[in-house]
């Protein structure tokens, strides 16, 4: 049998042949037809790069190295006839390359047909390879892009784009946004997966957008660092052209400037960062690396048509990518392979199942074959085996088995040697009867197999994998504890799947078709932590709502009107029962929010136009009716910086602002001047009181009654500061960056920080959820389906304390818990098997706990990071 990688397999050649490296993408393992059609397309899918900090470093940083002009393939046309066009140039290269950029800051639209071309002599042979890096652009209006994988355009009014050659990454989606007023690059690059496509080919960023987009355009190549020089001037496709070399350290640009519009028409990279095959492989020379930009058209009507990608029936629409996870094949595991052995070169039995694992709990079988990648997984290997005996596993634990799929030995070496030559740990065996291809489905070299004690196969590994050796050990080290990896690979992979589905679920774009089969029923896990559970207790009735009070302390309504309030950091987790004397419609839920006292609290009914107050201490209640059709949006209880007391805030859908006071019952009302959506506090409010009100056109209105409303006279009314002339100016509405949705927006503060987790849109139709500091500038932003949430079901916040950064968990009604880091670095969700009607999060210790309240029971969680 052979397994030569069938990266560098070509058709009709032997197995264990050489060939050209040019022919496949780098990288081990990938299989790759040697199509001359596909070769670019294949290298640019192939040099997958993160998304930089910033367009410029992503245009720039990327294509890195030493120019071949001299060696150039591109005639230069000098015949008299041209000569007559071209233009003598009296400017500066800096002067005549910031004309230009002013000229494409000045278009009304643009469009081109522009691509990446790769030419090189290969056996003397010319060889040419083609990509697409085409744009289409109006100043306010959509963007059209045709680059490397990415096709992207208008379409029934959204913009949509899709990868068309990694559609394993993200299959069957098709993003969909709406469309600002203007693109910028933050719009653009906002989403991951689409701004690592654009950056992943040789050519790096389409420089068009970087021309059309950016605030400072080529600001990232041209600097103080960079030579700036007039070559010959030349005339390319028909127009006289200005040629500038950029010389940028030892890395060396030439820029093709259309005279007469200043537009450019060329641009030769520097190869280099070539795959190195391709520059060390001595049959190939006369490299250049190019962009082309042919049939331009500016300030004139733009065809999309070859820019919108096609909608099929199956497709997903999707408001952001969502990467599938990798695909991890779980064919057999577990399972109990049949009985087979190997020899050595010299015939001696190498590994025989019968009798192999009685001395090791584990056995490692890695197929190898004559290719680069073969050696690494050796040298690999090597460190493996160092680092299982570094974690005190007994000697003979685990075995190691290296086996060469092919009939021959490398050329300049011999079987007697090869173990020596590639430094192989243990013993080299034969697979000379393709055993491994029969009994674990080896296609390819190299592929890792683990077999247990009990010839179980517990795991396997096809094609190079640059982190083996740090991960390998650690399983080696589980499986010798007795633990069973298959079973668990399998279950993480469903788990992957379910997420991935879930991740669809959220992800779906407001025009996408209304249902699925989404795994809505299903639990899944987070992934950046693990939930370890530490109690569990049933309620006496059904719960309709929870939420957290002051010293750690969960509040919890039931269906029959009983409140229960447990003390969560307790060692006794028994609750204390408090009968409330409301009567709450059954499965109906709604805000429930409790004083900064600890002995007030509210209930907001979802279905009901009424606030229902209660006193702890006196067991006092009461109702506040609405108008009949009024439904509350949004409650919170505020201190009064003077009186030392609470108020409850309240905004609804009628426009009504009110605020109660439960001590002499007087309710204050007024209404704002624009529709409310959300109350937050903010501290050094007037009067005393650190009450706003977030309006749907983005300003906030601090809640500012007059004094003698602070004092509870009779007859006086609630105002916003904009109506009052007294006001302060700094006390006057301030307006958010961002278009704001409905609350709750739960807050933190502490000495050194506040923070505000808000809700709102990106765009039209495009939900998410931003985290705003102490002067509400936006950090960054979480995308997810705002406008399916009829309610948050329950919302809180503490202090990690392991990286003293704030948490919040978020319930939607939905069933799916949203956790989020202020540092952006931790986001994460989950879905429990059943859905919650209320969380909680405390720090206890060195960790955090959280709490999910279901209907019939409670459940605490330590919640530990990956």
């Amino acid at each position: 049998m052979s397994v030569v990688p069938r990266l560098l397999r070509r058709p009709g050649l032997p197995p264990g042949h050489r060939s050209n490296p040019l022919r496949a993408a780098s990288g081990g393992g990938v299989p790759a037809r040697a199509s001359r059609r596909g070769l670019l397309s294949r290298l640019l899918a192939s040099t997958t790069r993160g998304l930089l900090a910033g367009w410029a470093l992503v245009l720039w940083t990327v294509i890195g190295g030493c120019d071949r002009t001299a060696e150039s393939l591109i005639t230069h046309e000098d015949s008299a006839e041209n000569q007559s066009l071209l233009v003598s140039q009296t400017a500066s290269p800096r002067t005549a390359l910031e004309r230009s950029t002013s000229m494409y800051k000045s278009l009304r639209s643009y469009r081109d047909a522009a691509f990446v071309r790769l030419r090189y002599q290969l056996d003397g042979q010319p060889m040419e390879d083609r990509a697409p890096l085409a744009i289409a652009w109006q100043k306010d209006g959509p963007l059209g892009i045709l680059a490397y994988s990415v096709q992207a355009g208008p379409s029934q009014g959204r913009w949509r784009a899709r990868l068309l050659e990694d559609d394993a990454l993200v299959p069957n989606q098709v993003l969909s946004r709406a469309i600002p007023e203007r693109i910028d690059f933050d719009w653009l690059l906002s989403d991951p997966v689409l701004a690592q496509q654009l950056a992943a080919g040789l050519a790096g960023f389409p420089p068009q957008l970087d021309l059309l987009l950016a605030e400072k355009p080529l600001s990232g190549l041209i600097d103080d660092r960079t030579s700036l020089s007039h070559l010959p001037a030349a005339v390319l496709d028909g127009f006289p052209c200005w040629v500038i070399q950029v010389q940028r350290d030892t890395a060396q640009w030439v820029l093709w400037l259309d005279q007469n519009s200043l537009l450019l028409r060329r641009m030769l990279l520097p190869s280099t960062h070539l795959p190195q095959d391709m520059l060390d492989d001595k049959r190939v020379s006369h490299i250049e690396l190019s962009i082309e930009f042919v049939d331009i058209q500016t300030d004139s009507a733009v065809d999309w048509g070859p820019f919108t990608p096609q909608v099929a029936t199956d497709d997903r629409l999707v408001n952001r990518f969502v990467p599938q996870p990798p695909a991890v094949d779980t064919q057999g595991l577990g399972e109990q392979i049949p009985g087979f052995h190997l020899e050595s070169p010299s015939g001696e039995t190498v590994y025989d199942t019968a009798t192999a694992n009685r001395q090791s709990k584990a056995t490692v079988l890695w197929w190898l074959a004559d290719h680069p990648t073969c050696r690494l997984a050796c040298r690999q290997m090597q460190r493996v085996q160092s680092a299982v005996a570094d974690l005190g596993l007994p000697e003979g634990t685990v075995a190691f088995v290296p086996v060469w799929a092919e009939p021959q030995p490398p050329s300049g070496s011999s079987f007697a040697t090869l173990a020596d030559d590639w430094q192989m740990p243990g013993r080299l065996a034969l697979d000379r009867a393709a055993l491994g291809r029969d009994l674990f489905g080896v296609q390819e070299a190299p592929t890792v197999v683990v077999v247990d004690a009990h010839n179980r196969l517990q795991w396997r590994e096809a094609r190079s994998n640059p982190n083996l050796d740090q991960f390998l050990p650690d399983l080696l080290a589980r499986l010798a504890g007795g633990e069973n990896l298959a079973e668990q690979l399998s279950e993480q992979q469903h788990q992957h799947q379910l997420r991935f589905q879930a991740e669809l679920r959220l992800a779906a774009a407001v025009d996408a078709p209304a249902g699925g089969s989404f795994p809505e029923e299903q639990a899944y896990s987070p992934q950046t932590f693990r939930l370890r559970e530490l109690s569990r207790r049933s309620l006496p009735a059904p719960a309709l709502a929870a939420c957290g009070g002051p010293q750690q302390q969960l509040w919890t309504l039931l269906e029959n009107g009983q409140l229960l309030r447990q003390d969560m950091a307790a060692t006794d987790p028994t609750p204390q029962a408090v009968p409330s004397g409301w009567t709450p419609t059954p499965r109906a839920g709604g805000f429930l929010a409790v004083a900064p006292q600890g002995s007030d609290l509210a209930f907001c009914p979802w279905d009901a136009s009424r606030i229902q107050l209660f006193q702890a201490d006196n067991r006092h209640s009461r109702t506040i009716d609405l108008a009949a059709d009024d439904r509350v949006v949004d409650c919170q209880w505020f201190a009064m910086q003077e009186a030392g007391e609470a108020r409850l805030a309240v905004i609804t859908q009628g426009g009504a602002t009110l605020l109660i006071d439960p001590n002499n019952r007087e309710q204050l009302s007024g209404h704002a001047p624009q529709p409310p959506l959300a109350l937050i506090s903010r501290p050094g409010s007037a009067e005393g009181l650190a009450a706003h009100v977030v309006l749907s056109d983005g300003r906030l209105e601090p809640l500012q009654p007059d004094r003698d409303s602070l004092l509870g006279a009779p007859d006086s009314h609630l105002r916003p500061v904009s109506q009052n002339k007294s006001a302060a100016p700094a006390q006057r509405a301030s307006r958010l960056a961002f278009q704001p949705a409905n609350g709750p927006w739960p807050g933190y503060q502490d000495q050194q920080q506040s923070w505000l987790l808000a809700r709102g849109w990106l765009a039209a139709d495009e939900p998410a959820l931003f985290l705003l500091d102490a002067d509400l500038h936006r950090r960054w932003h979480y995308r997810i389906p705002l406008t399916q949430w009829p309610h948050v079901v329950g919302h809180s916040v503490a202090r990690d304390p392991r990286s003293g950064l704030p948490v919040w968990a978020v319930a939607d009604q939905a069933g799916t818990v949203h956790v989020l880091r202020s540092d952006g670095l931790v986001i994460d969700h989950f879905r429990p098997h059943e859905a919650p009607v209320g969380v909680a999060m405390v720090a206890v210790g060195d960790h955090l706990e959280l709490t999910l309240i279901h209907r019939q029971q409670v459940v605490q969680y330590a919640l530990e990071w990956q």
